[in-house]
């Protein structure tokens, strides 16, 4: 009886542990959804404030790569851990070519 209550409760945690993890996108998987909505979650390494512009950046790291995140607030302090919710927009277009991505920080 106590094997079949331990197979039986090993077996549930192999399915619900899982399901109980972030729902973060891993940053990787993120270049395949310009122009969907995403959340990550990571490790801020860098950061930048444009004052004329009302804008800042900051490069978010997880364990599948990094990625820079585009802010209208000011940026959290290098170090932090983030999760963050955006819009996946590519860095920049030139001759209707489209270069990098990065995630437009929702408001």
């Amino acid at each position: 009886m106590r094997i079949r209550v331990f197979l039986v409760c090993a077996v549930l945690a192999l399915f619900v542990i899982p399901g109980c993890s972030s729902s973060a996108d891993s940053i990787v998987d993120v270049s395949e959804n310009e122009g969907k909505e995403v959340t990550i979650e990571g490790t801020i390494d860098e950061r930048t404030w444009f004052n004329a512009l009302d804008t800042g950046a900051y490069q978010v790291t997880d364990d599948t790569g990094s990625i820079w995140v585009i802010t209208k607030k000011e940026p959290p302090e290098e170090g932090e851990e983030v999760v963050v919710t955006g819009t996946v927009e590519s860095a920049f277009s030139m001759g209707g070519e489209h270069y990098g991505i990065v995630i437009v920080e929702h408001e």
